[in-house]
């Protein structure tokens, strides 16, 4: 079932000249204490530039990120790819949010309840518009429910 939910919004646009090569998680931690991925909360995200350049980000102590790794997608169109990754909150659960070299640029909302989970799938063109929506499976041990979402788009 395809249900398309959430709404990203524009809060920042990435800074001129920097490209994003890669990205991962460093500082494990255990202050969420989901363990839905098995050694998969993390304190920062680091983004690496095509320069050598790295940036770390940090989040706040009541929220972590829950994955094993980042995706790289060009999900605002500017033929730039962002970090996508799940933040997780301990008292609201996860959401999807998109990460850029000056930090988050859009967040979807929490699931609502801690210790529920979202599971990315990736970036793709599912309608065949040329911009890529991003597909995950929200509560996956639940209800595992397909989503699919696109950045900037209203869904009623």
């Amino acid at each position: 079932m395809w249900r398309a939910v959430l709404a990203l919004m524009l809060a920042a646009a990435p800074a001129a000249g920097e490209t994003i090569a890669a990205a991962r998680y460093e500082a494990l931690t255990t202050r969420y204490g989901h363990g839905a991925v098995a050694g998969g909360e993390w304190a920062e995200l680091v983004l690496v530039f095509e320069s050598g350049a790295e940036r770390r980000f940090g989040l706040p102590d009541d929220m972590v990120f829950e994955d094993v790794a980042p995706r790289l997608a060009d999900l605002t169109g500017d033929g730039v790819a962002e970090a996508v990754v799940v933040e997780s909150q301990l008292a609201q659960g996860s959401r999807l949010a998109i990460w850029g070299p000056e930090g988050r640029i859009a967040a979807g909302p929490f699931i609502g309840t801690p210790h529920r989970w979202l599971a990315p799938i990736g970036a793709i063109d599912l309608d065949g518009d040329g911009r890529l929506e991003f597909a995950y499976v929200l509560r996956p041990h639940l209800d595992a429910l397909l989503t699919v979402v696109r950045f900037g788009a209203q869904y009623p």
